[in-house]
C-alpha cells in the first residue's frame, strides 16, 4: 500500500473506520417527499457517490469523537493539562492519518512529507466540519496553554505542528479551501509570533493566500500587514521565519501589490 491509501490506523487506544472492500451499498433508501411551499434556502440536492467516496467520508468522521473529546480537555486550561498530555499521542496519530489521507505522497513522516493534494478529500474534510475542529484545537491550545508551549517534550507542541500541517494540505492548490479558512485569517497572524517554536503557522498561512489574488486583496489589508510587523519585531531574533510570509502577504505571483 502506498501510504497515502493506509490511512485508517489502528492502535489499541484508537478505532478508526477501515475501508471495506465491496461494490455493494446495503444501505436502505427511503423517497423524500417535500411539500409544495418549500422555499430556496430549505432546498437541498441527494447525489450519488462511488462507494470508495463513502468510505473515505466513514473514515473522516472516525476521527472526530477523539478530536472533540480532546478539545473538551483543552477548553478547561490547566486544570486539565495531565489529562491533554495524556491524549496528545492519539491525538498525533490521527492527525498523521489525516496529512497521509488528503496527500499523495511518498514520503512516510507526516512531520515532512509533501506532495499533490487530493483535491476530492480536500472537499470531504472541509464539508464534514474538519477545518472548525482544527481551528479549534489551534485556537484553545494557545489561549490556554501558550505559556507551557515552551516545556521541552511537551506532546501538544506536537499536536498543533501536525494541525498546522494538516491545514496546509487542506488549503493548498484549492481555492474553495483557501476562502473557507481565510474566516480565521486573524487568529493565524495573531498566534504566529507568540511562540519562539516554528509551529509551522507560517507555512499554512502562506498556503492559504499562495497566488490568490482575490484573497490578498479582499482579506489582507494594510493595517493587517501594519499590526503583523508590529508583532514581528516585538520578537526580535525571531523575524527571519516571518519573512517568507511578509513577502507573501505583499506580493502576487512575484509583484508587487500597490495597495499593499
Amino acid at each position: 500500500d502506498t501510504p497515502q491509501d493506509s490511512f485508517a490506523v489502528q492502535e489499541e487506544k484508537i478505532s478508526l473506520y477501515e475501508k471495506v472492500e465491496t461494490s455493494k451499498d446495503t444501505s436502505n433508501r427511503k423517497l423524500l417527499v417535500t411539500g409544495s411551499s418549500v422555499d430556496y434556502d430549505s432546498a437541498f440536492m441527494l447525489l450519488r457517490v462511488s462507494q470508495s467516496v463513502v468510505q473515505d467520508i466513514k473514515f473522516v468522521l472516525s476521527t472526530f469523537p477523539r478530536l472533540v473529546k480532546f478539545i473538551s480537555l483543552l477548553r478547561k486550561g490547566r486544570s486539565r493539562m495531565l489529562g491533554v498530555k495524556c491524549f496528545c499521542p492519539e491525538v498525533i496519530q490521527i492527525l498523521s492519518s489525516l496529512i497521509f489521507f488528503v496527500l499523495k505522497t511518498e514520503s512516510v513522516s507526516p512531520r515532512e512529507c509533501e506532495g499533490k493534494p487530493i483535491q476530492e478529500r480536500q472537499r470531504i474534510l472541509r464539508e464534514t466540519g474538519m477545518a472548525e475542529v482544527l481551528v479549534e484545537i489551534l485556537e484553545f491550545s494557545f489561549s490556554e496553554f501558550g505559556p507551557y508551549l515552551e516545556e521541552l517534550d511537551n506532546p501538544l507542541c506536537d499536536v498543533i505542528y501536525l494541525t498546522c500541517r494538516l491545514i496546509k494540505h487542506m488549503v493548498k492548490e484549492n481555492h474553495e479551501s483557501q476562502l473557507y479558512f481565510s474566516q480565521w485569517m486573524e487568529l493565524f497572524l495573531v498566534n504566529i509570533t507568540r511562540a519562539n517554536q516554528d509551529f509551522q503557522l507560517e507555512a499554512a498561512l502562506r498556503a492559504l493566500i499562495q497566488d490568490n489574488r482575490d484573497m490578498l486583496e479582499n482579506r489582507i489589508d494594510r493595517k493587517k500587514i501594519a499590526n503583523f510587523i508590529e508583532l514581528c519585531d516585538q520578537k526580535r531574533g525571531h523575524q527571519a521565519r516571518f519573512m517568507l510570509l511578509l513577502k507573501s502577504l505583499c506580493t502576487y505571483m512575484d509583484e508587487a501589490l500597490e495597495d499593499h
